[in-house]
């Protein structure tokens, strides 16, 4: 299989992403997702917010999904802002935790 390439795929939220999907063995695809992003003399680059892999996620077996690309690469999308925004809340639960715990008087 070629490697596929899309941008921009356009998300539920409505950001923009570079998706790249690719095969590895055992006949399954990786997704890799970039966002765009300003490179040397503000040249337009994209930088990789999530790498596929056997290891990591983002992992597909195309046979399963009835080799509709389309809806890997919309899966793998929505996983990667369902898990920044778990990030995101994890972060601010603990900024927050840190202020009551500086706010307390102790008792």
């Amino acid at each position: 299989m070629k490697t596929l390439r899309k941008y921009p795929v356009i998300s539920v939220t409505g950001n923009e992403y570079f998706v790249k999907i690719q095969s590895i063995k055992c006949e399954l695809v990786t997704v890799d997702i970039f966002v765009k992003s300003k490179g040397w003399f503000k040249k337009e680059r994209f930088k990789a917010v999530f790498r596929g892999g056997l290891f990591y996620g983002g992992t597909y077996d195309p046979e399963k999904w009835d080799f509709d690309f389309v809806r890997i690469a919309k899966d793998a999308v929505g996983n990667y802002e369902e898990s920044k925004a778990e990030k995101l809340a994890s972060v601010k639960a603990k900024a927050d935790g840190i202020l009551n715990f500086e706010k307390w008087n102790g008792e």
